[in-house]
């Protein structure tokens, strides 16, 4: 018998994950998208405004728009927060 434990299958990685990146339209995050996209990963990201568009359109520019949902969160606002 193995001293190893079965892992619950609500805390097994999904065969089709999506990352989170929070501030999505900030310097170090937009390349993290870039990079994520490009690489085929499902992608939501958090912005404040998706009203504003010089923060938003350089996000629109990436390939695999398909892969990327951006969600509109000010995280520093709790009831932002589910």
């Amino acid at each position: 018998m193995s001293d190893e434990k079965k892992i619950p299958d609500s805390l097994r990685p999904s065969e089709d994950p999506i990352v989170l990146v929070t501030g999505a339209s900030g310097y170090v995050a937009l390349h993290c998208v870039q990079q994520l996209l490009s690489e085929g990963y499902r992608t939501r990201g958090t912005v404040r405004s998706l009203k504003n568009k010089e923060k938003v359109e350089p996000l629109r520019k990436f390939p695999n728009q398909h892969l990327l949902e951006l969600v509109e969160a000010d995280l520093e606002r709790p009831e932002d927060w589910p």
